[in-house]
């Protein structure tokens, strides 16, 4: 389920980030939503009110990331001065670049990932993540 349409982006990024920190250090299982409310300096019910659960908010969080790489992503595809390598290269770059700086929050994602294989909220959100990236790289390639 996503989150209620009236939430402050601010104060998603807030919960965001505390998320993150949280799962980096406890991994996904072991947090619990207090821990990232306290994270985030907001009560319990506070962070209810955004997020249901801690899968609402790991798949909000998740999404989250990828409409960010989706978005950076096409800034290079849509960049005519460079040539198909070029993009390809720069793409590479963007990613490692993006991985480095989530480094902790990748390994929580692998973690609930090999949890959730059979969980279909998961599978969406990987199958939008996958299928524009491996088209996007193809035609590059074709180029």
């Amino acid at each position: 389920m996503s989150p209620k349409p009236d939430v402050s982006v601010e104060r998603r990024q807030q919960i965001f980030m505390a998320a993150i920190r949280c799962f980096g250090r406890q991994g996904y299982h072991k947090t619990k939503m207090d821990d990232i409310a306290a994270e985030a300096g907001l009560s319990k019910g506070s962070l209810y009110w955004y997020f249901k659960s801690k899968k609402e908010l790991f798949l909000a969080l998740f999404q989250e990331i990828i409409t960010q790489f989706e978005y950076s992503w096409q800034q290079v595809i849509v960049d005519d001065r460079k040539g198909a390598t070029e993009k390809v290269l720069a793409t590479l770059s963007l990613f490692r670049a993006e991985f480095d700086e989530l480094t902790s929050f990748f390994g929580v994602m692998m973690e609930a990932w090999a949890q959730t294989l059979h969980d279909e909220d998961v599978q969406a959100i990987l199958d939008g993540f996958y299928e524009p990236y491996v088209k996007m790289m193809t035609n590059l390639i074709e180029e």
